[in-house]
C-alpha cells in the first residue's frame, strides 16, 4: 500500500520509491492476542523491528500508513461491501522481535540507525563499506511533506 502513496505523488516522494522497496519490516501473526481459532484473516500482525532502520524512517512508514488509512476513510461508500482479503491490524511494539531481513545497500544515510551504523563500522568495517551508503540525507524533506498531507 505504501508504494501506491509514494507513486501517487511522484514529484514530492520520488526519493522514497527505492527506499520503501527495501525498508518495510516484516511481521508475524499474533496467535496469542486473539481467540479466533485457526482463521488467520482477522488475526493482528506484530510488526518486527528492523535494527538497522532509523527512527526517522520508521516515522515515515507510520506517516504513510496513516495517510493511506485517511484516504481509504475519505472514499464514499467505502463502508459498503468489502471484496478481497480483509486487512489485518498491525501492532507496533517497542520490544517487538527483531526482523531477520538484512539491511539494504545504497540507502541515504538518514535511513540507517546511527547506533547500528556505529556498531557495524566497528565490528565489520568491510560490510560497512559494502553498504554503499548515500551520504546525502533525504528524510527531513519527506517528513515535512507527509506531515502536511
Amino acid at each position: 500500500m505504501r508504494d501506491k502513496v509514494v507513486f501517487s505523488k511522484p514529484a514530492q516522494l520520488f526519493k522514497l520509491s527505492v527506499i520503501m522497496e527495501n525498508a518495510c519490516s516484516d511481521d508475524e501473526t499474533d496467535r496469542e492476542g486473539t481467540s479466533e481459532g485457526p482463521n488467520r484473516h482477522g488475526l493482528p500482525c506484530l510488526v518486527r523491528n528492523l535494527e538497522w532502520r532509523s527512527e526517522k524512517l520508521s516515522h515515515v512508514c507510520i506517516l504513510l500508513d496513516e495517510y493511506t488509512e485517511q484516504r481509504k476513510a475519505s472514499i464514499p461508500n467505502s463502508a459498503g461491501k468489502k471484496t478481497g482479503r480483509p486487512s489485518r491490524p498491525r501492532i507496533r511494539q517497542t520490544n517487538a522481535p527483531l526482523s531477520s531481513l538484512p539491511a539494504p545497500y545504497g540507502l541515504p544515510i538518514d535511513c540507517y540507525s546511527s547506533e547500528w551504523l556505529q556498531h557495524v563500522k566497528s565490528e565489520d568495517p568491510l560490510f560497512y563499506g559494502q553498504l554503499d551508503i548515500d551520504q546525502v540525507p533525504v528524510l527531513d524533506e519527506v517528513v515535512l511533506f507527509l506531515e502536511g498531507l
